[in-house]
């Protein structure tokens, strides 16, 4: 398809149908499946808005996919053919690819800083809020490639934003461990700089390792970064 030739993808974004399939119906992505269009009869009882909502959940899910597979160098023809949509319904959405890729990336690190956050909410000791963080950090890298794949990108703005959510929760934990006694060593930046290169270090060493054992990669990670602020 080129750029001006839209196909019969786009006559089928024209006649404004949609259609109701097992992919969609088994919910996309959800088990490892691309979220590619489904097979079977046109569904008009689905309403334009629902169609769009769908285009749209299919076209970040297959953006997401793209980019935790190969970083940030995803392409529009890629990410059109994983979501089955065509290219009309793609810009109707989208200003182009740094735009989709764009928002899934700020999508995976919003919700991974949320999740940081909520597990050092209730902590109270400093052990514990380190290693809540430590837990929470690595489960939610492990389970999301696209966070992993943002890690490794040495120079991107996602990795910047990630890294930043992390370090707000690490400082607010560690300064909790000074204010208690636990922890005598100041957060000077090189040391704190270090500190973060250990979470994505372990990060990466979790998402890459077959039955790794959270809970130990987590006790390890906290004892790792309590000794260095001792």
């Amino acid at each position: 398809m080129t750029e001006l030739d839209g196909g019969e993808d786009e006559a089928r974004d024209a006649a404004g149908g949609d259609r109701v399939g097992a992919g969609e119906a088994a919910g996309g992505v959800a088990g490892g499946e691309a979220p590619g269009r489904g097979r079977g009869r046109w569904d008009r009882r689905v309403s334009e808005e629902a169609r769009k909502e769908s285009a749209r959940r299919r076209l970040v899910e297959a953006t997401a996919l793209v980019v935790a597979s190969r970083g940030a160098t995803a392409t529009a023809g890629e990410i059109i053919g994983l979501a089955g949509t065509g290219r009309n319904t793609f810009y109707e959405h989208f200003d182009g690819v740094d735009a989709a890729v764009s928002e899934v990336i700020r999508t995976a690190v919003r919700d991974l800083g949320n999740a940081l956050h909520e597990s050092t909410a209730e902590t109270r000791a400093p052990r514990e809020r380190i290693r809540s963080l430590a837990t929470a950090w690595l489960a939610g890298t492990a389970k999301n490639p696209l966070a992993t794949a943002v890690l490794l990108e040495t120079v991107s703005e996602g990795r910047t934003l990630l890294l930043a959510e992390l370090e707000k929760e690490l400082r607010g934990a560690l300064e909790l461990g000074r204010t208690a006694g636990a922890l005598s060593v100041a957060t000077e930046p090189l040391r704190v700089a270090c500190a973060l290169g250990t979470f994505v270090a372990a990060a990466t060493h979790v998402a890459r390792t077959a039955d790794v054992d959270l809970r130990a990669a987590a006790d390890t990670l906290t004892d790792v970064t309590l000794r260095s602020f001792r």
